[in-house]
């Protein structure tokens, strides 16, 4: 990275315990491969823990990264999140939105207080509870997200348009359990030809990245989803344009294509979680360094040599690490508050 142009994908973690990660990764600035980024192609840049994260913050945090690494990032991929968009400006560097966030608040802004749509998610989930035990079960609609959910409308939509054009061999008992997929059958169309343009565009996008000629390669998919539909998925044809234009416009004429999707760091943060302490008021442990370690072995073709390795760390190291950047965990915490002396407990009873 010292010798090279890259650039920095940032993210926050979701609360984990009592704390906050704002992970910041390395990759390399140009789109080299006509793939998503992989875990063997990034680095980790920077690790930070903290009870919340604002502009100010993240701010010190990149610049202390920039530091570290010699010279600045050609640029920082980010979610939308106003903190992160914060930081990145105040620091001075140019912020490529990430796709994936871009798109879902599109449909988030265009659908969220729409009655219609706010009775379709609801009758939804009606039908989650109310078939769920019954013997038309196994056609109960997938799970919704609460969080993020409008970046995960494609399972739910998908299964609302199989239902419609599937509804005429449906047997009486089934007819009756999701009827009301026929009263949004306007609803779902639209909403289905919208994700299958957001699912092609952000597809183009992530695997080829961000040029000047992006514009040029997602037309057609605009063109045939959205063009000739209702004013929603007009004003959204409209929205991916904008989005398309104004980050190109970031990208000098001669640069070649830049990465454009935060997708890699989500997906760490999910390595991360599943092998972490399942109790959450442990927070972020030390064990969190092992992610280093982690994406290193996934870029690394030949064996790798632990045993050198492990030589070179104490678990002094380790402490240190965890008593300079980690705060105490709720476990700890909850542990001196609770404690107690079995025998001056049993001398007040008496």
């Amino acid at each position: 990275m010292k010798s090279e142009q890259y650039a920095e994908i940032v993210d926050e973690s979701l609360m984990i315990g009592s704390q906050k990660m704002l992970l910041t990764l390395g990759v390399n600035a140009d789109k080299l491969t006509k793939t998503p980024i992989a875990h063997k192609d990034v680095h980790i840049l920077k690790m930070s823990v903290a009870p919340s994260w604002n502009g100010w913050r993240i701010w010190s945090d990149l610049r202390e990264t920039e530091k570290d690494i010699g010279h600045p990032p050609e640029y920082i991929i980010s979610d939308n999140a106003n903190s992160l968009g914060n930081g990145i400006r105040r620091a001075g560097y140019i912020h490529i939105r990430d796709v994936s966030h871009t798109l879902g608040l599109m449909m988030k802004h265009l659908y969220e207080k729409e009655k219609e749509f706010i009775s379709f998610t609801q009758d939804i989930q009606s039908s989650k509870i109310k078939s769920g035990m019954l013997r038309v079960g196994y056609l109960i609609p997938p799970k919704q997200r609460t969080v993020a959910r409008f970046m995960n409308l494609s399972n739910y939509v998908t299964w609302a348009m199989k239902m419609l054009r599937k509804f005429r061999k449906l047997n009486k008992y089934e007819n009756e359990a999701f009827s009301f997929v026929t009263q949004y059958a306007s609803l779902i169309r639209e909403l289905y030809k919208s994700i299958l343009c957001i699912n092609a565009v952000q597809k183009e996008i992530i695997s080829n990245g961000i040029s000047h000629h992006t514009l040029e390669s997602c037309l057609p998919y605009i063109s045939k989803y959205l063009k000739k539909g209702t004013l929603r998925m007009k004003t959204l044809a409209q929205e991916i344009i904008q989005y398309i234009q104004e980050e190109t416009n970031k990208i000098k004429p001669c640069k070649n294509a830049w990465n454009a999707s935060s997708d890699i760091i989500e997906s760490l943060f999910g390595v991360y979680k599943s092998r972490k302490a399942s109790n959450s008021l442990y927070g972020v442990t030390s064990f969190v360094l092992f992610l280093p370690l982690y994406v290193h072995l996934e870029a690394k073709e030949q064996s790798f040599d632990f045993k050198s390795c492990l030589e070179k760390v104490c678990l002094c190291d380790i402490e240190k690490w965890g008593k300079d950047n980690l705060g105490e965990n709720l476990v700890s915490k909850r542990r001196k508050s609770l404690k107690f002396n079995v025998n001056n407990t049993r001398h007040s009873l008496a």
